[in-house]
């Protein structure tokens, strides 16, 4: 676990360096979701475990990055830490925080929905 989480991290820094020097910040979620592709089963679960810290992440960039991936996957083991997202979301005063909250939202349902389709895993 303190492996991939080293590893994971490392990854993400790397990924922001470069989009940092191409003036590409979207470069940086999709890299990372593309990692995510490529891993086995129990690192996904451990890098969910990931995702789920920074959903709470006092770093809006962690926060999207988590929100993008846990959508693009449709991770629903982390409904309830989107909920919890949600709450401290609503409690933050930054100036995107509305925005923020709506994209909480629709990750939510898209996920209860494919939690009530019995779509209980990861999408490929």
């Amino acid at each position: 676990m303190k492996n991939i989480r080293k590893y994971w991290e490392n990854k993400r820094k790397c990924l922001s360096e470069q989009a940092d020097a191409i003036k590409d910040s979207q470069s940086v979620a999709f890299g990372l979701l593309e990692e995510y592709d490529n891993l086995h089963y129990n690192e996904r679960v451990a890098i969910n475990d990931i995702l789920a810290e920074w959903l709470l992440s006092d770093d809006e960039t962690l926060r999207y990055d988590a929100c993008f991936l846990i959508s693009q996957r449709c991770i629903v083991s982390l409904v309830n830490e989107i909920k919890k997202a949600i709450l401290c979301s609503q409690k933050r005063s930054e100036p995107g925080q509305k925005y923020e909250i709506k994209k909480l939202k629709r990750i939510l349902n898209e996920l209860n929905e494919s939690i009530a389709k019995g779509r209980n895993g990861v999408r490929s």
